[in-house]
């Protein structure tokens, strides 16, 4: 699950390497909704935070904001690393770390943007 009221970034990329390490036959990752009743969604009530307008925005469909204060389009980047096959991810690997060798550690963040543009 993705989008956890106050989960940081760093806890976004820790699943993401629970989910490679674990490497599931099947998984089915999706954004937090908060469902009435839950701790979780009283946090998000009491705090203002839900986005929830209609019965059927409690689908577990990725696509749409549940709450407010999360970067969605970064969740999307890490939903859709968390389903890549593993050779996929191991060839971003290799090639994210032959470009550092090459460019050197300052333009690591550049380079991993423009390889996960030209790697989809």
């Amino acid at each position: 699950m993705f989008g956890i009221p106050t989960e940081t970034k760093e806890e976004v990329m820790d699943t993401v390497r629970m989910i490679y390490k674990i490497n599931p036959y099947h998984h089915s990752p999706a954004f937090f909704t908060p469902h009435p009743g839950s701790d979780l969604y009283n946090y998000c009530i009491e705090n203002n935070l839900s986005l929830i307008s209609s019965h059927d925005m409690y689908r577990r469909n990725p696509s749409e904001a549940k709450i407010k204060g999360i970067d969605y389009q970064f969740l999307n980047t890490a939903l859709r690393l968390s389903t890549e096959p593993p050779f996929v991810r191991k060839l971003f690997i290799q090639l994210k770390n032959l470009f550092v060798k090459i460019i050197g550690k300052k333009g690591k963040m550049r380079i991993i943007s423009v390889l996960r543009i030209i790697c989809g």
